[in-house]
């Protein structure tokens, strides 16, 4: 059999074997091989003749197992390209990653070969088959996916890999969780659509419970109790929507707990439909204030800041709380788990339905910025103003 000997080598196999076999010293055989004692040492102590690797024991590298798991999942399953592998991996596992690491761990687990790779899944193809166009889809057609990731010593259980990717973009969105189920998707499609940078027109799956009940009945067809198959809404978050609920909040509640108070205060983050630049809310805000009869002071919060609003974490945490765990199926149901919501130094939640269904794409009035009786702060004036009724900006009252 042909070996090939390191370029540094002093010995051959053969003076190896016959070192192994010697009862002389290591002085004399030193002498003998015209090596150093060391050598002759190193090979007395082997029963092999051959040279070892020179590759550590333990390799340094940047990505631990788990990861290393995950990555190699991603790669058999998406047959993704190096180059995007490396995006995904920066993004989402190890933002220290190296392209030649990367592509060496993909080696080590033989899928570096992505040819090799697409042959394994599509056997079936030849290789004579002329290249087609990908056909050009739009941004937002996601598909969803679930993986089983291989359990690790230290778990009892196998993880489930949940990924989204998008056919136009190759923009991906992975989350691992311990189970499967339907509660598991509802809560992977929900993050994918806060997470996703595009619009969402279309979303593509296997027939899997988790994503239809369209093949556990003999009719095959989907019961529209799944989650997958709800969507809530009565009517859209307009500015007119936003200023009616406040008005039922101060007819039901806030003029019995605030007898007698002619200011109300509201905190407002900076978008949506309150947003601070829309002319169209401060118009519905002082069509408000002309009903009530109250002057109603805004306070936004800057951008990117209205964590700091305290409905944040004193009441929607709450909300999630009650709400976990629960397939939304009607209206009615989120209502009354809401109203549930409560905790022990005394948060009671009051909830309605609202079935007032809301314009999309009003216009503020011609006259309005002209006319309009908002008092403006001198400090932050465009998030700090105050809607006043008519009677009192007649008698002269500015509110600052």
């Amino acid at each position: 059999m042909a070996y090939q000997l390191h370029s540094e080598a002093r010995t051959t196999p053969k003076i190896r074997a016959e070192i192994q076999a010697s009862t002389l010293g290591l002085t004399k055989l030193a002498k003998k091989y015209n090596i150093t004692k060391a050598t002759a040492l190193k090979w007395r102590g082997r029963d092999e003749v051959e040279d070892r690797s020179h590759r550590p024991h333990k390799l340094n590298t940047t990505l631990n197992e788990a990861q290393e798991d995950i990555v190699v999942e991603l790669r058999r399953f998406l047959l993704l390209p190096i180059d995007d592998l490396l995006v995904v991996t920066r993004e989402f596992i190890n933002l220290d990653v190296s392209r030649s690491g990367l592509g060496r761990c993909l080696t080590r687990h033989g899928v570096g070969n992505i040819r090799a790779l697409r042959a394994e899944q599509n056997p079936s193809e030849e290789k004579t088959v002329s290249k087609k166009a990908f056909k050009n889809y739009a941004p937002g057609f996601i598909h969803i996916d679930i993986k089983y990731l291989p359990k690790m010593p230290d778990e009892a259980h196998h993880r489930y890999l949940f990924v989204a990717i998008d056919r136009a973009t190759r923009w991906v969105y992975f989350r691992i969780y311990a189970d499967q189920t339907q509660v598991s998707s509802v809560d992977f499609l929900r993050r994918v659509t806060e997470a996703c940078p595009v619009h969402i027109n279309k979303i593509l799956t296997d027939n899997g419970t988790q994503f239809t009940d369209r093949f556990t009945s003999k009719e095959k067809k989907a019961t529209g109790n799944h989650a997958f198959d709800i969507t809530l809404g009565v009517s859209h978050d307009t500015s007119e929507f936003a200023c009616e609920c406040i008005r039922q909040w101060w007819l039901e509640h806030g003029q019995a707990l605030y007898e007698g108070s002619t200011n109300l205060l509201i905190l407002c983050d900076c978008g949506g439909s309150n947003n601070a630049r829309y002319y169209i809310f401060k118009e519905d805000l002082e069509k408000l204030s002309e009903k009530l009869k109250i002057n109603i002071r805004i306070a936004h919060y800057p951008p990117y800041t209205s964590k700091y609003n305290p409905i944040e974490h004193r009441l929607f945490p709450h909300i999630t709380r009650a709400c976990k765990g629960v397939v939304f199926k009607n209206v009615e149901l989120v209502n009354n788990l809401m109203a549930k919501a409560k905790t022990t130094t005394g948060l009671k939640v009051f909830s309605s339905i609202l079935n007032t269904t809301f314009e999309i794409g009003r216009k503020v009035a011609d006259d309005f910025k002209e006319n309009m009786r908002i008092q403006f702060d001198e400090f932050l004036p465009q998030w700090n103003y105050v809607a006043v009724p008519v009677d009192l900006v007649s008698s002269g009252f500015i509110k600052s």
